[in-house]
């Protein structure tokens, strides 16, 4: 189990009440080559008015009694607040919620049927004198949340960036055009650490937002290189032997949805189209 303080916060309000801030991150036992060491789940603020948890991730009964057993130092958890309603983020919100009797809050109750009250983009919580914004950032997700501590410069990234390494977009849900978006909406914030739902804090928010952004732009410049190849036509198999030649075989399954996104975006933008082949498979052709 990886735990470790990632930083302490001292709040501003005056008075022998003065409550401490932080922020603690509890690494979920479910390592994988999508999760990496594991779900991230933080724990923010304390006090009189108790704290919030963010994604309490899978439900691991020792992880979540472990996190109770935090929350219950900092004045108890009071709001279960949840990035977006993939499994290895929500599966353990409901039992929190019955070890501590906080309030799950999330985007959408469709996706995440467990919720108690619904978030909306721009929706404030309340920590003491400081705040959480909710911001909608769909692309990993259509209801995918980040949590801006606008007082500190701090993002809850979710799975809108990785400490190491890239996310994942997984059509249908997942949407290309969408995450790029958002990239760009929290570029825009003055941040001074993300804390994303796996890997180890970012230090350097704008960098990387700004790495990533380049590397999807060069995989698009790539993928419209192949679709002019050979009379502008290439199957899935094609795109990925000259796009993501170098990757493990291991990892194909992979990069065949982070293809299907990209194609998909420039589907929706008029850049390429999917055509049916006479063995009824399927191929792309670039529209110039």
């Amino acid at each position: 189990m990886l735990s470790c303080w990632i930083m302490t916060i001292e709040a501003s309000s005056a008075g022998p009440h003065r409550p401490t801030w932080w922020v603690r991150r509890l690494t979920a036992p479910n390592p994988s080559l999508e999760t990496l060491a594991g779900t991230n789940t933080y724990l923010v603020g304390g006090g009189p008015d108790g704290c919030v948890v963010i994604d309490p991730g899978p439900a691991d009964h020792g992880h979540l009694d472990r996190v109770r057993a935090l929350g219950a130092r900092r004045g108890g958890v009071r709001l279960i607040l949840l990035t977006h309603s993939h499994h290895d983020h929500v599966a353990g919100a409901a039992l929190l919620r019955d070890r501590t009797g906080a309030r799950i809050l999330a985007f959408s109750r469709e996706r995440v049927p467990e919720a108690d009250s619904l978030l909306a983009d721009q929706a404030v919580i309340s920590l003491g004198d400081q705040s959480l914004v909710a911001l909608h950032t769909p692309g990993h997700s259509a209801d995918h949340l980040c949590f801006h501590l606008p007082q500190r410069g701090v993002l809850f990234a979710g799975d809108l960036v990785a400490g190491t390494g890239t996310v994942f977009i997984a059509p249908p849900d997942g949407d290309l055009a969408q995450y790029l978006a958002s990239l760009r909406l929290v570029l825009k914030l003055s941040l001074r650490r993300v804390f994303p739902g796996h890997g180890p804090t970012v230090t350097h928010p704008a960098r990387l937002f700004r790495e990533y952004l380049v590397h999807r732009a060069e995989r698009e410049v790539q993928t419209l290189a192949a679709l002019s190849r050979d009379g502008g036509a290439a199957t899935m198999d094609d795109l990925l032997d000259l796009v993501y030649k170098d990757v493990e075989p291991g990892r194909r399954p992979l990069a065949a949805l982070q293809m299907q996104a990209l194609l998909r975006k420039l589907e929706e933008a008029g850049q390429a189209r999917r055509e049916r082949l006479s063995d009824g498979g399927e191929c792309w052709r670039r529209i110039r």
